[in-house]
C-alpha cells in the first residue's frame, strides 16, 4: 500500500495545437467493464482511497479515459510515438515517463479534485453519497425515468438514456455549480470593495467590450460576452456597476478554483499496488 501524503493546508470548511491522432469511442458502462476485465480488475475493486474514502476502478477508470486522447497526442507530437504501435504505446517510456503513467497521474489528480468536491457537497447536503455506487443508482433511475416519461408519450430533454460517462460529467458540472452557490455567501464575503478590486485584477482578460457586444444577461459570464485578447483595439470595458453580478459570480467561482486545489493537495492518497497496475488501456 502507497501512500501519497497531501500538503498541509487549513481555511474554509476543511482544514502548438493538438493534432488528432486517433479517433476514440464514446465511454460507456460496457467499455468500462471490459477494459478493467481485459486486465483482470473488476469493477468493484477498490485500487485507491482518498482521505480514507474508497474509490472504485470503475470511477478511476472514468477520468483515466479522459486522458487518453491528449496522452496520444502529447507523445506524438513530442517524442513521435504512434499509438498504432498497440499496447506498447503505453509502456514505451519518453521523458521519463511512459503513456500509462502519465495518463494515470494526471487521472488521479482530477479524481481528487472530484472527491474532495463530492465530499463537500455531502456535508452540504446537495448529495447523499459519494460512493460510486450511489452514482450509479441515480444513473439507473434517471434512464427508467427517462425512458417512462418517453413511453408515456411524455417529451424529454437530452438522450432518452444517458450514457455514463456523459451522465458523470453532467452531474459534476451541477454539482459544481451548485457548491459555488452555497459555498460563495458562506466562506468568501463578496462586498464591493472586493469585488471591485477582484474586477480590476482581472478586467483585462474577462470585461472588454467588443464590438457590438451586450451587457451578460443574469447568470451568463461575462467571459463568453466579452474579448480575451487585450490587443483587440477595444479599450473599454463593461462597467462594474453593471455586470456587479457576473463579477460576484466569477469570484466565487475563482475562490472556488482555489479551495479545490488546496483541498486536493491536502489530501492523503492510499494505493493498493496491485490492483491499481491492473488499471489501464
Amino acid at each position: 500500500m502507497k501512500t501519497i501524503f497531501g500538503k498541509r493546508w487549513s481555511g474554509g470548511r476543511l482544514v502548438r495545437p493538438m493534432v488528432a491522432l486517433v479517433v476514440l469511442a464514446v465511454i460507456c458502462a460496457a467499455a468500462v467493464a471490459l477494459v478493467l476485465s481485459a486486465r483482470g480488475a473488476p469493477t468493484a475493486a477498490i485500487p485507491l482511497r482518498i482521505d480514507g474514502e474508497p474509490v472504485e476502478a470503475a470511477e478511476y477508470l472514468l477520468l483515466l479515459e479522459n486522458e487518453r486522447a491528449p496522452t496520444i497526442a502529447e507523445y506524438g507530437e513530442r517524442y513521435g510515438i504512434e499509438a498504432g504501435s498497440g499496447a506498447s504505446f503505453w509502456t514505451t517510456a519518453a521523458g521519463g515517463e511512459t503513456p500509462l503513467d502519465t495518463a494515470k497521474r494526471r487521472a488521479l489528480a482530477q479524481l481528487t479534485r472530484v472527491k474532495v468536491q463530492q465530499r463537500e457537497a455531502v456535508s452540504y447536503g446537495l448529495l447523499d453519497s459519494d460512493s460510486f455506487s450511489s452514482f450509479q443508482k441515480r444513473l439507473d433511475r434517471e434512464n427508467e425515468r427517462r425512458k417512462r416519461l418517453v413511453a408515456e408519450g411524455g417529451i424529454v430533454y437530452g438522450p432518452v438514456e444517458y450514457q455514463m460517462a456523459d451522465y458523470y460529467d453532467y452531474t459534476l458540472s451541477n454539482m459544481r455549480n451548485r457548491l459555488i452557490e452555497v459555498m460563495g455567501p458562506a466562506l468568501w464575503p463578496a462586498d464591493d470593495k472586493t469585488l471591485e478590486a477582484y474586477y480590476e485584477s482581472t478586467k483585462e482578460k474577462r470585461y472588454r467590450k467588443r464590438p457590438g457586444n451586450e451587457e451578460p444577461s443574469a447568470g451568463k459570464s461575462a467571459s463568453s460576452t466579452v474579448s480575451l485578447a487585450p490587443d483587440s483595439g477595444f479599450s473599454d470595458y463593461l462597467p462594474f456597476k453593471d455586470i456587479r453580478n457576473v463579477v460576484q459570480n466569477d469570484y466565487w467561482s475563482s475562490r472556488f478554483q482555489q479551495w479545490t486545489d488546496q483541498a486536493a493537495a491536502a489530501a492523503k492518497i492510499d494505493i493498493d499496488e496491485k490492483a491499481y497496475r491492473k488499471i489501464g488501456y
